[in-house]
């Protein structure tokens, strides 16, 4: 009997003839039997984008996940044999009668997700981000990080130095992101929040072509408003779609409602419907082309929790002599990486010490490898 039972449903995978080597990735028709190879081959550390890879190594098979963990697989072990798939749905057919795992649950009731290598169904695992995942075939199996966010032994304390290594770290970013979109249009779910707000300038500051923004909610809301302001400031054209509740529970409850969340909650979190229901006018109403590319500027800078910021005085970019552009930003993006580095210096080791033990408690990822039942494997190096 063979080790192992591949139920991989995304549309979005590519594999190898002989199946031993598996990719997926966020468009369809990007890859091709020799980008499975050659991305294979790569450590995952210098993997680019959002991918999944799965390969087999002797009678293991090896699971990487990105850093964003873009698209997690599910495992369990049933009558000797591995069962692995991105769908709830396809392994519970194979996989038995299952049990709710009661402890997950309770971390899922407060935070609508789990964390580590939980489900919510006991003896189901998910592949956690920036791990390597290991299935042997007697069951057992062990977890790795391969990349963890830390914070450094050598600090920048400077607040000049701070800019310039943040200035380089988001232009590399946007500057790779833009030789992919190849022209393609771009558009950005806009909040008028930092985080949206730091791509949007950015974005215009590197002469992105074809930008669109939009935002969402009720047409009085002050969000809308406030996006407005933003994209007009920075010249970028912009729309919003209004948010009826009555018409978000009429269609939550269609067969495209079911559908959305039968795909997206993977075992593990809740899915986010207000995107869904934007998206879905967005598409119907074809407000943007077929083929654009969607940037979320979740997290840009959301260790700050401080909308204060937004009010502060404007950080300048640097540039000389100074581009319309600059000047348009100057506007809109607020000066708040000094505030980040402090925040950062004093509450980045107690956050550290927080997620190791989060981590370490709920079976997931931790420094080394943590193995099929839980125990943390020593003999791996950090």
């Amino acid at each position: 009997m063979e080790n192992f039972r591949m139920m991989l449903t995304s549309p979005l995978w590519t594999s190898t003839p002989t199946a031993s080597e598996w990719l997926w990735r966020p468009v369809r028709d990007w890859d091709n039997e020799d980008t499975v190879n050659s991305v294979s081959a790569a450590a995952p550390s210098d993997r680019r984008g959002q991918w999944t890879v799965v390969t087999r190594q002797g009678r293991d098979l090896r699971i990487d996940t990105d850093r964003l963990r873009s698209h997690h697989l599910l495992f369990t072990y049933v009558n000797g044999q591995w069962m692995v798939s991105d769908d709830p749905e396809s392994l519970r057919k194979h996989s038995g009668s299952w049990s709710r795992d009661a402890e997950a649950a309770d971390v899922f009731l407060h935070t609508g997700f789990v964390v580590g290598s939980r489900t919510l169904v006991s003896g189901v695992h998910a592949t956690p981000a920036a791990s390597t995942v290991v299935l042997h075939p007697d069951g057992t199996w062990t977890c790795s990080l391969w990349d963890s966010f830390g914070y450094s032994t050598n600090p920048i304390t400077s607040a000049a130095e701070f800019d310039e290594a943040f200035d380089h770290a988001l232009d590399l970013a946007v500057t790779r992101l833009l030789a992919h979109a190849e022209g393609r249009q771009l558009v950005l779910p806009l909040s008028g929040g930092l985080d949206s707000r730091l791509l949007a300038v950015w974005l215009k500051r590197l002469g992105a072509p074809r930008v669109i923004a939009y935002t969402y909610g009720k047409p009085s809301s002050r969000e809308i408003s406030i996006s407005r302001a933003v994209a007009q400031a920075l010249g970028i054209d912009w729309f919003s779609v209004d948010l009826d509740p009555s018409r978000i529970a009429q269609r939550w409850h269609t067969a495209a409602g079911a559908h959305f969340q039968g795909a997206t909650w993977g075992l593990t979190s809740l899915p986010h419907v207000q995107d869904w229901y934007a998206l879905t006018v967005i598409r119907e109403d074809h407000l943007v082309d077929d083929d654009a590319i969607i940037l979320p500027g979740h997290a840009a800078v959301r260790t700050l929790h401080d909308t204060g910021l937004l009010h502060s005085s404007p950080r300048t970019l640097k540039c000389s002599p100074p581009s319309p552009a600059d000047t348009r930003c100057s506007r809109v993006l607020p000066r708040h990486t000094a505030r980040y580095r402090s925040c950062a210096r004093r509450s980045g080791a107690r956050r550290q010490r927080r997620r190791w033990t989060a981590n370490a408690a709920c079976k997931g990822c931790w420094h080394g490898s943590i193995s099929g039942s839980g125990r943390q494997n020593t003999s791996t190096t950090p």
